[in-house]
């Protein structure tokens, strides 16, 4: 498999923004098609997107808060009125980390889900 430099493919990045043909580019970077057709695709690709996790999910700050409150002896409610979260969702939460510590569904089920 060929591998392009970084200078090539600058240099192809250079003659397509010239508007050269393709035979241009294989006369110039003395490479494969297929290799110069991977690093033009490459150069047309956008970005990756950076992971970014959605406003529904608690952040770990979130659960960090739950976990004091909870601690502290403070009910369900009021520790997701403090959060700005339904009660379901500080529920939810308890009950997915309970099943962590031997608590809950896990341990009445073994271990075994469903």
């Amino acid at each position: 498999m060929d591998r392009i430099s970084d200078t090539e493919r600058q240099r192809i990045a250079e003659l397509l923004a010239e508007g050269a043909p393709v035979w241009r580019l294989h006369e110039e970077i003395n490479r494969s098609r297929y290799a110069i057709r991977r690093a033009v695709v490459a150069l047309h690709r956008p970005p990756k997107r950076e992971p970014r996790r959605s406003p529904l999910r608690l952040s770990l700050a979130e659960r960090e808060e739950i976990s004091r409150g909870l601690a502290a002896g403070e009910p369900v409610r009021e520790v997701a009125r403090r959060l700005g979260r339904a009660p379901s969702t500080v529920c939810w939460e308890v009950a997915r980390t309970a099943a962590g510590t031997g608590t809950g569904r896990a341990r009445r089920t073994g271990g075994r889900s469903g």
